[in-house]
């Protein structure tokens, strides 16, 4: 096995912890921050935007690995696949990561992006409750009460460059990732791409769909329960009573 056979043999092992948190509840335990987050947007809530983004990123980069598996990878279809899997863990970040105003304002902006304009979109139709138009009117509504004056439209390059930055900060060699970044967002064809650059460029857009999935695995769970306190043979300040009547 050569260098780069085994380097996808090790982002193969990488995503086995992904596909164990998708085989997991796909909604966030009560008092969990995730949880306090979907009240932002009942019309599309944070933890549906993270959980779908999550399913498109992971598939995506399972075909990439499919594709780089072979020594004749087709470059253009594996630089697809691999912007699909960076744009949507990027906007699992963006609404798991972030300080809570800015990430349910951008989480907002996400979903009244996705619902604007596409009343006959099935696949977006499934992910609210309400027909699509009430919902983003709705949204809308939502974002004009916390005075959000400026265009609530959200792109998947701003998602890219918010959560990119983000991630950024956490890698051991920052300017290579944000080399692979540009390059996978920007590149328009895969002629001439060597296997191996195609490879570097899978493990940078790793570190993001990793780091979307570590955030839905801690966010989605409620904080431990503090100790309840004692309530036989102790007096309500916690010394136990035969302590206490001996004082």
């Amino acid at each position: 096995m050569g260098l780069i056979e085994e380097r996808v043999v090790d982002l193969r092992s990488a995503t086995r912890p992904w596909h164990e948190a998708l085989e997991g509840p796909e909604v966030p335990e009560p008092h969990s921050s995730l949880a306090s987050d979907d009240v932002a947007c009942p019309p599309l809530p944070c933890s549906r935007i993270a959980w779908h983004s999550l399913l498109g990123a992971v598939a995506a980069f399972d075909r990439v690995l499919d594709a780089l598996e072979s020594p004749d990878a087709d470059g253009a279809t594996v630089l697809g696949d691999l912007r699909t899997a960076l744009v949507h863990a990027s906007h699992a970040v963006v609404v798991l990561a972030l300080p809570r105003r800015e990430r349910t304002d951008f989480a907002m902006r996400i979903a009244w992006s996705a619902l604007d304009g596409a009343p006959d979109d099935p696949g977006v139709a499934a992910l609210v409750a309400f027909p699509i138009p009430l919902a983003a009117r709705e949204i809308s509504r939502l974002l004009a009460a916390r005075s959000f004056k400026a265009s609530p439209r959200w792109t998947d390059r701003a998602s890219v460059r918010v959560a990119g930055d983000h991630v950024a900060a956490r890698v051991p060699d920052r300017a290579l990732f944000e080399d692979v970044v540009r390059f996978v967002w920007a590149a328009d064809s895969g002629a001439g791409i060597l296997r191996d650059d195609l490879v570097t460029s899978a493990e940078s857009v790793r570190v993001v769909v990793d780091r979307a999935v570590t955030l839905w695995r801690t966010r989605r769970l409620a904080p431990p329960q503090a100790a309840a306190p004692a309530t036989t043979d102790e007096t309500p300040f916690g010394t136990p009573t035969l302590l206490a009547a001996g004082s």
